[in-house]
């Protein structure tokens, strides 16, 4: 099935330290067990769960983790991402959830922390001790190479993620080689600029579509149109939804691989116009939950039946929001091989996308830097790596 989803990332001020602390047990808390896993180059340093609040509520436990906890890379390159999984259950909704960490550069030996901030729930009865787990799913390295057990689709994730770092630190770097400080300053005030400015949605998911007698007779099937973009090993080909005020369903799009490899999984994203010319990124559509091989030029047909809402976020927009046209564009493309591709800056740029869509996490990171530590702070980052 396919979901609109509103990828969050959790961005984290990493506070480096090169000194050691004493080792704990991974068992730590007895309510919130930190698990040791195996063949990941990182060990727990220390872990303080203290603020943690569990308490039950109806037939479940409602759990409110707050957790530190400091982690040493005990790998030989230095560790760009990493994702945690966090379990309460294997099949409560709200039971398991992941935090990842982009935008790192942990060297060797050295410590950082992450913060733990998130709700979970357990049904009732639930055992005294152990009630959740943290695990490393996945450490990805400078190198790329992937370590842990890729429960969460980490190593897809955590690739994706520091590819489009890569890509928009070069930039930042490019600016800065060609045309010296001030220009750099100049490019990080208009991205600064276009972040507060770029309209914001959000879009909902309403369950699966409502039977033919109970929908809204002013609904109507709108074909969709795409941004195509060249370099994409996968091009979109045909679409429509049916539409109706602020709401769309049953989205079903026909992409074909036009690649010289097999293809296995793909994310469209979504950029929605409204009745008064306004444009808005809406999230992406991610292929089948199940596996796929799109082999060099087979096309395949995406559908779901789902309904979703959409709001914009400056309440004025939202009250007369009425959906007018949806445009779809390729965001990620991973072959059989494991190997991915997102579209450059150019690529973006000439879709007329760059200053529509969210700043990658990285991008935040450092126009945030930036407003912390101003132009020279910036440019002492860029120089780490």
């Amino acid at each position: 099935m396919f979901t609109f989803r509103k990828i969050v990332v959790v961005i984290l001020l990493v506070l480096l330290a090169t000194a050691a602390s004493p080792g704990v047990s991974w068992a730590d808390s007895p309510q919130v067990r930190f698990m040791e896993t195996a063949g990941v180059s990182a060990s727990l340093v220390s872990v303080d769960s203290s603020e943690t609040v569990i308490q039950p509520r109806g037939g479940v436990l409602v759990i409110d983790l707050r957790a530190t906890v400091r982690i040493r890379n005990d790998g030989t390159s230095p560790i760009r991402g990493i994702s945690l999984g966090v379990w309460a259950g294997e099949t409560t909704l709200g039971s398991k959830a992941s935090v990842a960490v982009p935008g790192l550069h942990i060297k060797p030996g050295e410590l950082f922390p992450l913060r733990l901030a998130l709700r979970l729930l357990r049904p009732l009865p639930a055992p005294k001790e152990n009630i959740v787990l943290v695990e490393v799913d996945g450490l990805l390295f400078d190198s790329f190479r992937f370590q842990g057990p890729d429960r969460l689709d980490s190593k897809r994730r955590l690739t994706v993620w520091t590819m489009q770092a890569d890509r928009d630190r070069g930039a930042m770097r490019e600016v800065l080689a060609t045309g010296g400080p001030e220009k750099l300053r100049e490019q990080v005030l208009a991205r600064l600029v276009a972040q507060q400015q770029r309209p914001r949605l959000e879009a909902r998911s309403l369950g699966r579509s409502v039977s033919t007698s109970v929908r809204n007779l002013a609904e109507r099937r709108l074909t969709l149109a795409f941004s195509d973009i060249p370099e994409s090993p996968v091009g979109a080909l045909t679409g429509s939804a049916f539409v109706a005020g602020r709401t769309a369903r049953a989205p079903e799009v026909t992409v074909e691989n036009r690649s010289s490899k097999a293809v296995q999984y793909f994310e469209l994203g979504w950029v929605i116009d409204d009745s008064l010319g306004r444009r808005y990124a809406a999230g992406s559509l991610p292929a089948p939950s199940s596996p796929i091989r799109l082999a060099p030029g087979q096309s395949i047909v995406t559908s779901a039946d789902r309904r979703f809402s959409f709001w914009p976020v400056d309440e004025g927009a939202s009250h007369n929001f009425l959906v007018k046209g949806i445009r779809g564009f390729i965001t990620q493309v991973q072959f059989e091989d494991g190997s991915l591709w997102i579209p450059s800056r150019k690529d973006l740029r000439q879709a007329n996308l760059l200053e529509l869509l969210p700043a990658s996490p990285e991008e935040q990171r450092l126009t945030n830097l930036y407003r912390r530590r101003g132009l020279d702070g910036l440019i002492e980052e860029l120089g780490r790596y």
